[in-house]
């Protein structure tokens, strides 16, 4: 399995721009082997941390297209991006948005470059059909309504320990 990653860490990453990447991901999938992307990006917490974990991508005819799952698609800016399907509308079109984020945005199933099969973890291999991890998602997604709010409070906890942290320094 090739890795992809935001900085070279090991011999196998490989710091790789979003056109290197895509022809990377097709050559890897027409030999039949996965990807292993290191996430880079805020935008998956709490599932997926920037720079921890990695996403273990597959061609997407390998995975039902349906809620909840992660896809790595190509913006029509050509920005390629990694978020999960919140909904299926009418044919083709998927809503999309970040674990961490309250907007959503509708993509068609033709930018779809891939699909995660697993998370790694801190060298742990989570399946994305584990009874675990799909009772998890499930969750999230259900506080898809409050996340913004949740979001907030969090970010303004995280400024009020760094600020109490800084005073505590001097």
């Amino acid at each position: 399995m090739r890795r992809a990653a935001a900085g070279s860490r090991t011999a196998e990453e490989k710091t790789v721009r979003a056109e290197e990447l895509v022809s990377l991901m097709n050559r890897e999938f027409s030999t039949g082997r996965p990807l292993q992307l290191t996430v880079t990006g805020y935008s998956m917490g709490p599932c997926l941390k920037h720079l921890r974990d990695q996403v273990v991508l597959v061609p997407p005819e390998k995975r039902a297209l349906k809620r909840g799952e992660i896809v790595f698609f190509r913006r029509t800016d050509g920005k390629c991006v990694l978020h999960r399907i919140l909904r299926a509308e009418k044919e083709g079109v998927f809503v999309v948005n970040g674990d961490a984020q309250a907007w959503t945005e509708d993509i068609r199933k033709e930018q779809i470059l891939a699909a995660a099969k697993a998370v790694i973890r801190k060298e742990r291999y989570i399946s994305c059909d584990g009874k675990r991890y799909r009772i998890f998602v499930a969750l999230w997604q259900m506080l898809f309504p409050v996340r913004g709010i949740m979001i907030r409070i969090a970010s303004a906890r995280w400024r009020f320990r760094e600020r109490n942290g800084r005073t505590e320094k001097k």
